[in-house]
C-alpha cells in the first residue's frame, strides 16, 4: 500500500495534504518478519497503527527531501511542495497513519495522520506493468527483409523491423 501526499512548507513551518492512496499490485518487498521499527533513525517516523485495537502493525523512520531541502537558505526566502510517499504492507482493516518528526529535543512527534480504511471506494488499484518481451539479435530474415534487427513482444503480429541508427 501506498500513501502518496504533498509536503510544503519552509524552514519555520510545514504541512501536509492527501494526494492518494494505491494498493500495490506487486508483493510487499519489505521484511514480513520486523515490521516495526525499532532503529529510531531518521528525521522523519510513521506508523500504521491499527483502530480497532491501538495497535502499530507497521512503522519506518526514514529521511525526506523537504527535510533537506527544509535547512537550506533558500527555504528561509520561499515556500515549495514536494510529493513524497509512505509505503507499507497493504492492510485488511481500517488503521491510522500517523507521522512523526524529531523536534529541537531529538524526540519524535506527531504532525500529520490519515485514516485509511481498504474499502474506501476511493483507493486506486495499481496493476502490474506487462512484460515488453525480448529484443531479437540480429537474424537473416529480418536483414533480407530489410530490417537490421526486430524487436518481439511475444507475438508475431507484433514484430516491428527497426533499422539501426
Amino acid at each position: 500500500m501506498r500513501v502518496d501526499y504533498y509536503h510544503s512548507g519552509n524552514d519555520k513551518q510545514e504541512s501536509f495534504s492527501l494526494d492518494r492512496i494505491v494498493i500495490e499490485p506487486l508483493p510487499w518487498p519489505g521484511n514480513p518478519k520486523r515490521p516495526v521499527d525499532l532503529t529510531n533513525a531518521g528525521k522523519y517516523f510513521f506508523e500504521v497503527i491499527d483502530k480497532a485495537s491501538g495497535m502499530p502493525v507497521y512503522s519506518r523512520g526514514f529521511a525526506s527531501i523537504f527535510g533537506e531541502w527544509e535547512t537550506t537558505e533558500e527555504a528561509q526566502k520561499i515556500n515549495r511542495t514536494y510529493s513524497e510517499s509512505l509505503r507499507f504492507p497493504a492492510v485488511d482493516k481500517p488503521v491510522r497513519v500517523v507521522l512523526r518528526k524529531r523536534d529541537a529535543t531529538n524526540a519524535f512527534k506527531d504532525i500529520w495522520s490519515v485514516e485509511i480504511d481498504p474499502a474506501d471506494k476511493f483507493i486506486q488499484k495499481g496493476q502490474a506493468r506487462v512484460d515488453p518481451g525480448a529484443i531479437d539479435g540480429f537474424t537473416s530474415q529480418a536483414r533480407e527483409e530489410g530490417a537490421d534487427r526486430r524487436v518481439t513482444r511475444g507475438d508475431a503480429r507484433l514484430d516491428q523491423r527497426l533499422p539501426l541508427p
